[in-house]
């Protein structure tokens, strides 16, 4: 059968639906945790710049901003996922089915614009700090938040011009995206303009980071002595600790979307295999998850942050439960006194009567 059924051939088509009826308890449990671990990261990582005056900076707005856009795909496309996975099958109308799979592209393209906006912001803060203020003032760091938004919005809603391209049902991936095979002009746009130009802007803009770092290392070693010295390199090195925190988190970005963006430009060509494609559009999609991590490992203001999230909601837990017993003992005792107050009434009521 030549007819393609979603972008698939018939034989492909009937590979997908055998894997997934073998794997699907396996694929249910592992977007199930992914969906936990991130909307729970995600809104840590909010919370820890809300409540922690430290790390209200312009950097973390675009750090709030990763998360932001990894909050829609953990919290509403990998439910979506999940929903299919125990369906067998898209739960999702047609419209809704295309509406998810536009989030779902314009959260990636947000987040690895951001990452770059994270680059060029630490770029100007240490190749050119005289000219900080006056580029990342608040107003322009809200203007550019939104031109981000827009920027990979748009790119996305281009595709729903009819003969541009299709938002479908991808059987191999279990979730609504965009048919890579109708349009290779389109496809190749998309993981230029959303993949490969933001990475490697961001990696130019940490290289120049990585050089300007080197350079003003010596120079400090070599003109300065003893306790200024000491002092200097001790904020550079918690400055360089920094940026190697946003770098990871960027290369973690890049490491797991890289292989997906590789294997829709061959599918175009070559049909991939469904499970191939499965574990690379996943892998892809687990980057949501991770960036919490990487902050509460490498940023000690973040790791301090979550702690004082995380007691708080425990103390909470805590005294709610101890007002719960509170209430429920005096319940107890209140209904006891009754009791006794009863009998004795019964008792008194029994004594006064005449023989």
């Amino acid at each position: 059968m030549e007819e393609m059924i979603n972008g698939e051939s018939d034989d492909q088509y009937k590979l997908t639906e055998f894997i997934n009826h073998q794997t699907w308890i396996s694929d249910a449990v592992f977007i199930g945790v992914l969906m936990c671990v991130g909307i729970i990261g995600n809104l840590l990582i909010l919370g820890a710049v809300i409540v922690t005056k430290k790390l209200r900076n312009t950097t973390n707005v675009f750090v709030c901003n990763v998360a932001v856009s990894d909050l829609f795909v953990a919290g509403y496309v990998l439910p979506t996922i999940f929903g299919n996975i125990i369906k067998q099958g898209s739960i999702l109308s047609i419209p809704v089915c295309v509406f998810t799979a536009c989030v779902l592209l314009t959260s990636c393209g947000v987040s690895l614009i951001s990452f770059a906006m994270i680059a060029f912001n630490r770029y100007i803060s240490i190749c050119h700090h005289g000219r900080y203020a006056r580029i990342f003032p608040t107003r322009s760091v809200v203007i550019m938040v939104v031109l981000v938004w827009v920027f990979s919005l748009t790119t996305v809603v281009v595709g729903l011009i009819p003969g541009v391209c299709i938002h479908f049902y991808h059987h191999a991936q279990i979730v609504c995206t965009f048919n890579n095979r109708l349009s290779a002009i389109y496809t190749f746009c998309l993981i230029c303009i959303g993949i490969v130009a933001p990475s490697c802007l961001t990696g130019s803009f940490y290289f120049a980071i990585y050089t300007k770092i080197k350079t003003t290392g010596q120079k400090v070693r070599s003109h300065t002595s003893g306790a200024l010295s000491s002092a200097m390199v001790a904020r550079q090195q918690k400055e360089n600790r920094a940026i190697l925190c946003m770098f990871l988190a960027y290369l973690i970005f890049v490491v797991l979307w890289f292989p997906f963006g590789m294997v829709v430009l061959i599918d175009i060509y070559y049909p991939v295999h469904p499970l191939l494609f499965r574990i690379v559009g996943w892998l892809a999609f687990s980057n949501s998850c991770v960036d919490w991590i990487v902050y509460g490992a490498m940023n000690n203001h973040f790791k301090d942050a979550y702690k004082n999230i995380l007691t708080c909601f425990r103390r909470k837990r805590k005294v709610a439960t101890s007002s719960a017993d509170v209430e429920s003992n005096s319940r107890l005792t209140r209904g006891r006194s009754h009791q006794v107050i009863a009998v004795v009434g019964t008792a008194t009521m029994t004594s006064t009567v005449p023989n």
